[in-house]
């Protein structure tokens, strides 16, 4: 574990300690898995995707593990051993990129706008299982922070805010870096929450946590 993975779980065990009673926390990792492995559907209580546009609406498709190789680098480092990633001809790529959320916004609903296709998005989608109200995932990022879009159940976008901890900058400008993102609601109304860094920037990621609601024991009936 990163020096920033460790100011990361510290933010982390701060907020559960302060968290309301009857939620747990989930944390996702990819470096728990090998190169090549599909980890869409393989954690609990969340399911990871690939969003994308083609000419008719976007697409979803698979998300699995990028490793970081065995020289330096920065952008993935220190996120741990790996980060999540989208297949490319060659192999595949962590850099999550979009033109920028409102334009992600318009061609939901105008599927044709040109900008839709024709500027490369490439988001990660978390879908949850349940609702939530916290959300928190590290991140680096080339030349924007990342942004974020989330959607309730019905699919209705969702007011959030969102808290940036930078963890360090690369060298000189701080469009360049390692945040912990935060992104929280009012109420547990997040269904599903969309990545990605806007314009010609990417993000990063890697080790989301995220609240749900306590599972109860279930009682034995008394005879």
């Amino acid at each position: 574990m990163t020096n920033g993975s460790w100011v990361a779980l510290s933010a982390l065990i701060g907020l559960m300690a302060t968290a309301t009673a009857r939620a747990d926390i989930t944390t996702i990792d990819a470096d728990l898995y090998s190169v090549g492995t599909d980890i869409s559907n393989v954690f609990e209580h969340v399911t990871l995707s690939h969003i994308t546009w083609a000419s008719g609406g976007y697409v979803s498709t698979p998300v699995y593990p990028s490793s970081c190789g065995t020289a330096p680098n920065s952008f993935c480092d220190g996120l741990g051993l790996a980060a999540f990633a989208w297949p490319t001809a060659t192999g595949y790529s962590r850099n999550w990129t979009s033109d920028n959320m409102t334009t992600v916004q318009t061609c939901l609903t105008n599927p044709a706008f040109s900008r839709c296709a024709g500027v490369p998005q490439h988001l990660l989608e978390l879908s949850f299982d349940a609702e939530t109200d916290f959300i928190q995932f590290d991140s680096t990022y080339g030349n924007d922070r990342p942004n974020v879009l989330a959607f309730d159940a019905a699919g209705n976008v969702v007011t959030v805010t969102k808290q940036f901890t930078t963890l360090q900058n690369y060298g000189a400008s701080t469009q360049y870096g390692h945040q912990v993102v935060k992104v929280t609601s009012a109420t547990a109304n997040i269904k599903r929450l969309w990545i990605a860094g806007t314009g010609e920037g990417y993000a990063t990621v890697n080790v989301v946590h995220f609240k749900r609601p306590a599972t109860c024991p279930v009682e034995e009936p008394s005879e």
